[in-house]
């Protein structure tokens, strides 16, 4: 198992060694030629403790996930999140006789039910075609987690504020070959072209947030203006281009040449320290990366939920000018993840924060060499660009297509001015960077020899009469530090952080 080191930056070069192997091993996964495969899957209960235990032989390093069904039906997923071992995870190859282990704790997820004939799904996937969902706790080493969906994640999914602080979610957007159309007929710089991207990529679901970048960066605070109510779980802000990219974290006066794209970024920028403590290509996502995030592929009359373009439905998708009566807190930026996601899963993509973006300005991209064919980032022109709007932004300004110039006195050194122009960003992945082939998935299936009754005869009854509300009996409601009600939806039992 990969160890998750408390993070510590007088520690980091204890894992250039450590980092580089990962490196090495990446790659061969990469080039391999077939999936990796999967052999002697099997799953015993033990009925002292109620763990299923699923142990397994892999041929070559994989990201290996696990589902599971009973009856001939499936486990929610939010109960079958407490897993442990060798899952979720990119798991090394198997020798010989050695296997691998899963560990369900099915009574802590699961009670009230029965293990009737189960089921365990293991599926091994290549590096160039991972799981939906990526998940970088930020005070660790080395610690990056895979999910198939973000009702996967454990201690309760997205609405569990530790997604918000130590650990950063991302999502996958399939946009490789993918032919949608950019730009709109509201502003001149705005010029309607089809784009087809080359990568898919995981784009981060929320803003980058204050306490995220303390984290990452390893300081007492974050450069943001609006830092009290809250304020560890709003975007973080008042950062330029080049303390994201170029410089060390806490500069950023002036841009550097050697850190610009596509060279690597700067080793002590923020983009810096996240490929040295994961050991992933990390970058700000470019501007048609962005885009097609943004509003998932609907021409500019829709919004990125499908919806009609107007003030009104945006208002439902992001904290824009006059929507403090929704969210919290009600006055300036507003903590991610309060207002509906796009149809990709994205939060927070239309206002709240500006959000930096990898390429340079220029007023029409249909100019580029490829007539922007294919959506590559822009390395010549002046200044940078930045995308989405703000808190206070008129909604024509935090449409998905809108494109601020940040050149001259607001180029790449610029921060924004405290409340006004409040500039942030959030972090991309490409996914089999190169242009590799996808290889196909391998799933295993074991049914289990004995079953174990994880339920008194009264739950029996109330799950075979209403088995949803016996679940959702699972999960508590807290008051916050105001005492105003929030729901958890992390099942009794589990580390709920407090505000």
């Amino acid at each position: 198992m990969y160890k998750c080191e408390r993070f510590d930056v007088g520690r980091r070069l204890q894992f250039r060694r450590t980092i580089a192997s990962l490196i090495a091993l990446s790659a061969a996964v990469l080039h391999a030629a077939v999936p990796p495969q999967l052999s002697d899957v099997r799953v015993e209960l033990d009925p002292t403790n109620h763990v299923v235990n699923v142990t397994y032989a892999l041929d070559r390093e994989a990201i290996v996930t696990v589902a599971f069904e009973s009856g001939g039906e499936a486990v929610d997923e939010r109960a079958a999140a407490y897993v442990s071992g060798d899952v979720n995870r990119v798991v090394p190859a198997t020798d010989g006789t050695e296997r691998r282990t899963i560990r369900w704790n099915a009574d802590a997820g699961w009670r009230g039910h029965s293990t009737d004939a189960l089921t365990a799904r293991v599926t091994a996937w290549d590096a160039a075609t991972p799981p939906d969902i990526m998940v970088v706790d930020v005070t660790c080493t080395n610690s990056v987690r895979y999910y198939v969906s973000t009702n996967a994640l454990p201690e309760g999914g997205l609405t569990n504020d530790i997604y918000r602080m130590q650990k950063l979610v991302l999502k996958k957007i399939a946009a490789k070959g993918v032919t949608w159309q950019a730009g709109s007929t509201y502003n001149a710089n705005e010029v309607i072209h089809n784009v087809t991207l080359t990568n898919d990529y995981y784009m981060s679901v929320f803003p980058f947030t204050q306490w995220q970048w303390v984290f990452t960066c390893g300081v007492n605070s974050s450069p943001a203006y609006f830092k009290g109510d809250l304020g560890n779980m709003r975007p973080v802000e008042n950062v330029s281009y080049v303390m994201i990219r170029e410089t060390k974290y806490n500069a950023g006066d002036s841009e550097n040449p050697d850190y610009q794209y596509p060279n690597d970024p700067h080793p002590e920028s923020l983009l810096g320290i996240l490929r040295r403590e994961t050991v992933l290509p990390f970058d700000l996502p470019s501007e048609m990366e962005w885009e097609y995030a943004a509003n998932c592929g609907y021409t500019y009359g829709k919004l990125g939920d499908g919806s009609t373009a107007n003030e009104a439905n945006m208002k439902k998708l992001g904290r824009i000018a006059n929507t403090f009566t929704t969210g919290v807190p009600n006055a300036g930026t507003a903590v991610v993840g309060c207002y509906k996601p796009n149809a990709f899963g994205l939060y927070d993509m239309n206002g709240n924060v500006w959000e930096w973006c990898l390429d340079r300005y220029v007023a029409d991209r249909t100019t580029l060499a490829d007539g922007d064919a294919h959506g590559a980032v822009n390395t010549g022109g002046t200044g940078r660009v930045s995308r989405g709007g703000r808190y206070s932004s008129p909604w024509k300004n935090a449409r998905s297509q809108y494109r601020w110039a940040m050149t001259d006195a607001k180029g790449p050194t610029y921060r924004g001015n405290n409340n006004t122009d409040t500039l942030g960003f959030r972090v991309r992945v490409h996914i089999g960077e190169g242009g590799l082939t996808p290889t196909e998935l391998c799933t295993s299936t074991a049914v289990s020899a004995n079953s174990v009754a994880l339920q008194t005869a009264d739950e029996a009854a109330a799950v075979a009469s209403d088995p949803a509300s016996a679940l959702e009996a699972r999960y508590w409601t807290w008051l916050d530090s105001d005492g105003i009600p929030f729901r958890s939806d992390a099942p009794v039992g589990v580390w709920i952080i407090f505000r």
